[in-house]
């Protein structure tokens, strides 16, 4: 009895600890999945959270969201495109518990380049030029969630691999004549910018997802180091190349609960 009564106060106890706090959903598609779908909440819940802990919007789910904005740039959110920011101040001025922002972007800015050119065929410093201006453009809205209140905390969650196959059959992608290989150290050598954001601005984390799909689908550990053609897995894949479906969405929130939250609450 007294065994029984010790694990039902830790439960308890563990369940007003997480609480107390809130994640907010801020990015892309794959950010508006996570948010449309309940996933996060779900895993959650399934780590040992109590239910209610995320935010991306208001009322019906599947009627639309604040600021999970399915197509959203770096930049525009940098610039504060048809008020977007005012969004994340709103929520976060409505819901003080709001300690957490999940951050996923960059991917359609760099989209909007590779589906016309392959910047791996262009010189370094242009590379770089490109690839700075989604990082600067990232790093501005880091900067400004980080600035809505003290303690505020912004992990940036990237992206696994997509399937460039795929993506040209649905979209008529040409990208610029880019292997997977070449997509996949595109996306990652952005991935390192986005790092670089993290290390430079105190309260931002990053953490990376490549190969995790494969990992979890196909039991194929090489995250794309030794295997530079990796990419989203038939069981991933809601069939374009780009977007993950639900239940790989939730394989991603795990490991950033164990990674990042579960030591961060």
């Amino acid at each position: 009895m007294r065994k029984i009564l010790i694990i039902c106060l830790f439960l308890f106890a563990g369940s007003v600890i997480y609480g107390q706090k809130k994640i907010l959903i801020v990015g892309d598609s794959w950010a508006e999945t996570i948010w449309r779908a309940n996933a996060f909440d779900a895993v959650l819940q399934e780590c040992g959270f109590p239910e209610g802990l995320t935010e991306g919007g208001e009322g019906d789910k599947k009627e639309g969201t604040l600021t999970a904005i399915g197509g959203s740039r770096a930049d525009q959110w940098a610039q504060n495109h048809l008020g977007w920011q005012g969004r994340i101040k709103s929520l976060v001025d409505k819901n003080p518990s709001i300690t957490f922002i999940h951050l996923i972007i960059g991917g359609n800015d760099l989209l909007r380049i590779v589906t016309k050119t392959n910047i791996m065929a262009l010189s370094r410093p242009e590379r770089d030029r490109q690839m700075e201006e989604i990082r600067g453009n990232t790093e501005q809205l880091v900067r400004f969630c980080l600035g809505l209140k003290p303690g505020m905390k912004v992990l940036i969650c990237d992206y696994d691999y997509l399937n460039i196959d795929n993506a040209r059959k649905i979209y008529g992608y040409d990208f610029g004549g880019m292997s997977q290989a070449q997509l996949n150290q595109a996306f990652r050598e952005l991935g390192l910018k986005k790092k670089a954001i993290a290390d430079a601005n105190d309260g931002c984390w990053y953490l990376d997802n490549w190969g995790v799909l494969n990992e979890y689908y196909n039991k194929d550990t090489s995250d794309g180091k030794d295997d530079p053609d990796l990419s989203m897995p038939a069981q991933a894949d809601i069939g374009d190349g780009i977007h993950p479906n639900v239940e790989a969405h939730q394989v991603m929130l795990r490991r950033a609960v164990e990674q990042f939250y579960r030591k961060n609450w």
